[in-house]
């Protein structure tokens, strides 16, 4: 139990057995969120983020913990994943200004929701670190242009969800 409090428990049953007893950890479930990330159980990752999230307000605002959901559900895909991830994201970048790696994942994210806009902006943002003389930057370029064509021509933006 000291191991799991401590964030230190490698062991997936450990840190079950301690949930137990202790549903209310939240720490406790995102530690196990990312033992099963590590061995790549996806969808119980999710779920266990989704409960530490659940049992605890200031988890379910931490920006790193909406990123790490957010990958989660992208490695996961299907719609439904990719609607709740998008949100996740969002929050992740709000809380995170200038971590590239929030809004990479916000791109991919809104490109996956035909919010065309949203990946458009992000994918702005994500360039505006890189330097333009990479084939990287070409491309994203390229995929930009396109995004932009998409957004003018999206009637009405995808009603958002709530983080």
């Amino acid at each position: 139990d000291q191991q799991v409090f401590q964030g230190e428990a490698r062991d997936v049953e450990q840190i079950r057995e301690y949930l137990k007893v202790n549903e209310k950890d939240a720490r406790a479930w995102v530690l196990l969120a990312r033992r099963h990330v590590d061995e790549e159980n996806f969808p119980k990752a999710a779920e266990a983020y989704r409960r530490g999230r659940a049992a605890n307000a200031k988890v379910k605002a931490d920006p790193a913990v909406m990123l790490e959901l957010a990958a989660t559900l992208l490695t996961i895909g299907g719609p439904d994943s990719m609607r709740e991830a998008q949100p996740l994201a969002q929050g992740a970048v709000d809380g995170r200004p200038g971590d590239m790696k929030a809004v990479e994942i916000l791109a991919v994210a809104a490109s996956a929701n035909e919010d065309w806009r949203m990946a458009a902006e992000s994918l702005s943002l994500l360039m505006s670190t890189m330097n333009p003389d990479t084939p990287e930057y070409v491309q994203y370029e390229m995929t930009l242009k396109r995004l932009r064509e998409l957004a003018a021509s999206q009637k009405t933006p995808l009603p958002s969800t709530s983080r």
